[in-house]
């Protein structure tokens, strides 16, 4: 794994991103294919903050159609993220200066682990195990991104 000291500098950039959603339930997998772009927040206070704004396409079975997701991004330090969702509640917090992370989320009776992983400059993973009473399934997803979109 490669340990990120400046996340900030290591996330803002464009990504391309591929998913698999399995749903353990049914058996049926889900695709995703799209792009990550980050915009800067405009606000009084002095912790760094980005809009990161997922969108792509989703395939499953014979169903194609549109995928989007934002989440907010705050910065407090150079080695952290807090995620927020886009109506200001609390996700997880993101921390790779080992390279690797793993969270857990409660959502009422579903409860998110995540595993993140930075694979190098250029790839980044995340996988959800999502489980509860209303939830069963699995997301898979890397991140990447060309030489041409690192900047120095």
């Amino acid at each position: 794994m490669l340990p990120i000291y400046h996340l900030q500098h290591y996330l803002e950039h464009p990504w391309h991103f591929q998913r698999q959603i399995v749903h353990h339930d049914t058996g049926q997998t889900a695709n995703i294919n799209g792009t990550v772009s980050w915009n800067p927040v405009s606000q009084p206070d002095t912790v760094p903050t980005l809009w990161y704004r997922e969108c792509g396409m989703i395939q499953l079975a014979s169903y194609i159609g549109k995928a989007a997701q934002t989440y907010c991004y705050k910065f407090p330090r150079n080695t952290d993220a807090e995620i927020y969702f886009n109506d200001g509640r609390f996700f997880y917090t993101l921390d790779l200066t080992t390279g690797h992370c793993e969270i857990r989320h409660l959502c009422g009776e579903d409860t998110y682990d995540g595993v993140f992983d930075a694979i190098s400059e250029r790839t980044y993973q995340q996988i959800w195990r999502v489980s509860g009473p209303r939830k069963n399934y699995t997301s898979h997803t890397t991140f990447s991104r060309s030489f041409s979109e690192i900047e120095p």
